[in-house]
């Protein structure tokens, strides 16, 4: 193999990819920490777009980012998460991540085991988005302990649109990754 050409760079014995390979083979913990890493990283552009997004709409109806997490922390502690000041802002700021983390991690996992979510990432990143917003709001929601109005407007539209983006990038990674096989 001549030194400087592509050939070093091609699958085979006694070249950078293979010894890669041979390695998350033999080391199987590093690929698990490379899993996690990009499933936090994933979890917290996927957070940040999600309440990016419900800030902003929030705002348009008077709403003041404050009350928006003392909202998702009162789905913990109920109604004196209102009255609880910044320790239940943080708290809605932890819920509200952690909610993120978690649901990545289920994509991620779900993607190493089912092709189909690799192979069509825009559609599936579209229907695991429908399907959170579904499960979230008739099944999480009513069990937690957040007060619940009359009639709820949300922007469906406005959160599945970013979730889409989030879940192309998890089936990006997890195509390379190994640590659910």
């Amino acid at each position: 193999m001549a030194r400087g050409t592509f050939d070093e760079l091609r699958p085979g014995e006694g070249n950078a990819i293979h010894e890669t390979r041979l390695s998350d083979q033999q080391f199987p913990m590093a690929t698990k920490i490379r899993s996690l890493v990009v499933i936090l990283w994933i979890g917290l552009f996927a957070g940040t777009l999600d309440i990016a997004d419900n800030l902003i709409f929030n705002q348009l109806r008077g709403i003041t980012p404050k009350m928006v997490f003392q909202y998702i922390a009162s789905g913990l502690i109920g109604m004196q998460a209102f009255r609880g000041g910044l320790p239940t802002v943080a708290l809605g700021v932890a819920v509200h991540y952690s909610i993120a983390f978690i649901w990545t991690g289920v994509f991620y996992a779900a993607s190493r085991k089912l092709a189909i979510l690799r192979r069509r990432p825009v559609l599936s990143g579209l229907v695991y988005g429908g399907a959170i917003y579904l499960f979230m709001n008739f099944i999480i929601l009513p069990l937690s302990g957040v007060p619940h109005p009359r009639s709820a407007v949300t922007s469906f539209k406005g959160q599945r649109c970013p979730g889409s983006s989030v879940l192309h990038w998890i089936t990006h990674f997890a195509s390379r990754a190994t640590i659910f096989e």
